[in-house]
């Protein structure tokens, strides 16, 4: 589940993947 939704993070754009980092608790 993990590897799939960081795949999904990458095709999204970098603020909102920093945004969901953040969210993850910065990973």
């Amino acid at each position: 589940a993990e590897r799939a939704f960081l795949t999904a993070s990458h095709k999204l754009p970098i603020k909102v993947r920093l945004v969901t980092r953040e969210g993850m608790g910065g990973e």
